[in-house]
This record gives C-alpha cells, structure tokens and sequence, in this order.
C-alpha cells in the first residue's frame, strides 16, 4: 500500500506596497518631458490641443502651489519672529 502525500503550497506574501507619492517636482518633469516631445515633434496635430490644454493646468496648479508655499513660508517666518519679539 502506498502512501499518498499532498504537499499544500502557501501563497507567498505580498510585499507591502509603498504608498505612491506625487509630488511638486514629478509635475515639472512632466512638464518638461512634455516641452521636449513637443519641439523633437512627437505628437500629431491633433494631439496638441489636448497637451497644450494639460501643459497649462499643470502649470497653472505649479504656480498656485508655489504661491501657496511661498506664502505659507512667510506667514511661518513673520509668526516666529513676532514670538522672538514679544519674548
């Protein structure tokens, strides 16, 4: 009489993925890459309106965040100093 054996495989684990992150500078590069593809003529006619319309919303949001951190530094910097001068 033989015996039957089954060996059972465990699925492997996962690894844990890492959160994806995009940031301020990805979105420039995007918009370089975009820049250089456009002048080396790598769209169609057709495309470039919609690349065009994408450039400048990443632009325009490019320019509102940096705005936004610009003022934000600010605000930090006049709070600090107005707590060193009422020490």
């Amino acid at each position: 009489m033989t015996e039957k054996v089954e060996t059972v495989e465990q699925p492997a684990e996962a690894p844990q993925a890492q959160p994806v992150t995009l940031g301020l500078a990805d979105l420039q590069t995007m918009l370089t890459v975009i820049d250089t593809v456009t002048q080396r003529g790598a769209f169609k006619a057709n495309e470039l309106a919609a690349v065009g319309i994408l450039y400048n919303r990443v632009q325009t949001f490019l320019d509102a965040a940096k705005a936004a951190q610009e003022a934000q530094a600010s605000a930090s910097t006049e709070t600090s100093e107005g707590a060193e001068a009422s020490a």
